[in-house]
């Protein structure tokens, strides 16, 4: 058995958000502390085609982080049509943004952790997970859109979810 991680960053930048790697270097640092787990990180606007090589083994384990846009398209990736259908074992994420793109998530998400921003940032964050099949965790948090990221009691709280599997 083994566990693939699959990051996928935030960003400004309407069409690519290829600032992410620099806009979310907070979370670059939670790509570290997850070490000797394989991380494959890309920017939010790559988040078709950061799983390109995806093919678990029975027993492996999908986990999916985004932060930021990152967050909402975690979502997207989790509704993406693919065969055989992907099983996402856990998905977090950090205030997912903008709000209006958060897609409702299915039954292939068996466990997700929102932390769920309540102070936004113009219209930056605050983004709130619909999963009606999944067993979800809400994590209220009350900070900064930029700074989410670095918050190292929700990164270590991600190490250990994603240990824990």
């Amino acid at each position: 058995m083994s566990k693939r991680v699959y990051l996928l960053l935030g960003g400004i930048e309407l069409n690519t958000g290829s600032d992410g790697w620099v806009t979310s270097a907070g979370m670059r640092v939670l790509e570290t502390m997850l070490a000797p787990i394989p991380v494959h990180t890309d920017i939010w606007g790559n988040w078709q085609h950061i799983m390109p090589l995806h093919n678990p083994q029975p027993g492996d384990k999908t986990i999916i982080v985004g932060y930021s846009g990152g967050g909402s398209r975690a979502t997207w990736l989790a509704n993406e049509r693919v065969y055989p259908p992907l099983i996402i074992d856990l998905m977090v994420l950090y205030d997912p943004s903008p709000r209006w793109q958060m897609e409702p998530v299915g039954p292939n998400v068996l466990r997700a952790i929102t932390y769920q921003n309540s102070m936004p940032m113009g219209t930056l964050g605050c983004g709130v997970l619909v999963a009606p099949h999944t067993k979800l965790e809400v994590v209220p948090i009350n900070e900064w859109h930029l700074d989410v990221q670095n918050n190292q009691d929700l990164h270590k709280r991600t190490v250990e979810a994603i240990q824990a599997l």
